[in-house]
């Protein structure tokens, strides 16, 4: 089969020159920047702050001249560390030593946040010098030319969803290949463990992103086991204190179960994107999994994802604090204070009593993943 890679692929570096001095023209570009960078500036210095930041970031990006470079020093050592400084108590990270530099892998993990879960998992690698990974993300985000420009020039390829079945089966194959493509060539790569976020709080891997990885090595007649045994496939669990969006997200539920659906108007997802970003996050902690191998089928390895990103979730307070009040139980009262359980609960005051339960569950339900999991026999886990 030939593949087309040109439309999903992450910008190259020789990419940089075109797609920089677009951005820059992009008067969104600029506006989104000062909106995330500097949020409650006065409205009536938004036209010339927005003037001067055009220049600063000129000045700023003009001379970087490779996309590994500009993943360093500007989206990882000026981004993202600023956000983690200015909206969270910090971040931690397990695994990381079971990890080779020299090797690439595919990071499958759970998924809260639209853009924050993998510039995170970057953020570790690139502050532990490793290289960062290429992510996927949906087209779903890509609703104008200069936010595709920017989800690209970071790294990221594009996974294209909501296609006629005749489409989606080209498309699948050509983002298989692609994503196989880069791993032979030495890049490792992040994608969620299912598409869109948990809600619910409950991460459940669907098998149908594995069997979407393995689909083109399948076509060229590789068996499931020796395919995820060339792909150093390593679980990823990445836990929030606290969720910026989970009234949102409450009430999104709510909708579904009540009306059937929820109909997104046209700038939720990047209103999430932004709220994500601003919003008070607490302590926040990345684990990265044993290397899994040995399974023969997509159904069994997404099992032992589960089992390992429940395993290694880091709960806290807010986890506990949450079960014990849906259970109407104090079974984890020695893991918060008062004074913990009195700021968490204020997060939900004047909400619908259903919202607010459902709410409490996306908290609750890590909890009962970790405490209900067991290794299964069988197959096996290896350190890389």
């Amino acid at each position: 089969m030939n593949y087309d890679f040109e439309k999903i692929r992450a910008y190259k570096d020789e990419d940089l020159p075109v797609v920089m001095d677009r951005l820059l023209k992009s008067r969104w570009f600029i506006r989104n920047c000062r909106m995330l960078l500097f949020p409650g500036l006065p409205g009536w210095l938004n036209k010339p702050f927005d003037s001067g930041l055009k220049l600063f970031l000129t000045w700023r990006l003009k001379p970087i001249k490779t996309t590994l470079e500009l993943h360093r020093k500007i989206i990882i050592d000026k981004v993202v560390s600023k956000v983690i400084f200015k909206t969270s108590d910090g971040i931690s990270f397990s695994g990381l030593e079971k990890l080779d530099r020299t090797k690439p892998y595919l990071f499958v993990s759970n998924h809260r946040d639209i853009a924050l879960d993998p510039l995170l998992v970057n953020y570790i690698l690139c502050t532990n010098n490793f290289h960062p990974a290429e992510i996927g993300f949906g087209n779903n985000l890509m609703f104008n030319e200069p936010l595709t420009d920017l989800i690209r020039i970071y790294g990221s390829f594009i996974i294209q969803r909501d296609l006629p079945k005749r489409e989606k089966i080209k498309a699948v194959a050509n983002l298989s290949a692609y994503i196989r493509f880069r791993l032979q060539q030495g890049r490792s790569i992040w994608i969620a463990q299912r598409k869109g976020r948990a809600k619910d709080g409950f991460d459940k891997t669907n098998p149908s992103v594995l069997k979407m990885v393995y689909y083109s090595a399948r076509k060229e007649g590789q068996n499931f086991e020796d395919f995820l045994d060339s792909v150093n496939l390593i679980p990823v669990s990445i836990s929030y204190e606290l969720d910026p969006l989970d009234r949102l997200k409450a009430w999104e539920v709510f909708e579904i179960r009540n009306k059937g659906q929820h109909i997104k108007w046209k700038m939720e997802d990047m209103t999430s994107v932004i709220y994500g970003m601003r919003g008070d996050k607490g302590r926040i902690n990345c684990s990265f999994g044993d290397r899994i191998k040995g399974f023969k089928s997509p159904a069994e390895a997404a099992e032992e994802l589960d089992r390992q990103i429940y395993r290694s979730y880091r709960l806290w307070p807010t986890n506990y604090i949450a079960y014990d009040i849906l259970k109407g139980e104090e079974r984890y009262a020695d893991r918060y204070t008062s004074w913990e359980k009195v700021f968490f609960l204020r997060r939900f005051r004047n909400m619908k009593k259903e919202v607010r339960t459902i709410a409490m569950r996306t908290y609750a339900n890590p909890v009962i993943n970790q405490t209900s999991t067991i290794q299964p026999s069988g197959a096996s886990t290896s350190p890389s």
